[in-house]
């Protein structure tokens, strides 16, 4: 069932980020809150991960460089569903605490913050 809560930061992620008009801009979102985009040049069998370095106090979202990836729209969705980890409150405080995995090809989770990330990607 999706939630409508999850709809709603979305939008609402969208209009402060400038980026309402479709396509999404996703390096808007991330420029407005100081996210990076970190291309990955080597990226048989990832599709993206988001950390947090306390050293520098960023997020950095890693994903396939654009440039040799052949699925732009899974690149995208995989983009959104790391923005989902940094927006949703409880997935930002975990990576806080150091907790992180990598999204691979055919990755299947029923962990509820998996699930949530995916529904914030879709909308």
């Amino acid at each position: 069932m999706f939630d409508p809560n999850l709809e709603a930061l979305a939008k609402n992620v969208r209009a402060n980020g400038g980026a309402e008009i479709l396509p999404v801009n996703l390096a808007e979102i991330a420029d407005y809150d100081d996210l990076i985009l970190e291309p990955v040049t080597e990226h048989a069998g990832f599709n993206g991960k988001i950390e947090f370095l306390p050293d520098d106090n960023v997020f950095v979202i890693f994903h396939p460089d654009p440039a040799t990836y052949l699925y732009k729209s899974r690149l995208r969705f995989s983009i959104a569903h790391e923005f989902a980890h940094f927006y949703i409150d409880e997935h930002r405080a975990a990576l806080v605490r150091g907790e992180t995995h990598n999204s691979m090809p055919g990755f299947r989770s029923k962990h509820p913050r998996e699930v949530q990330a995916d529904e914030f990607a879709a909308a």
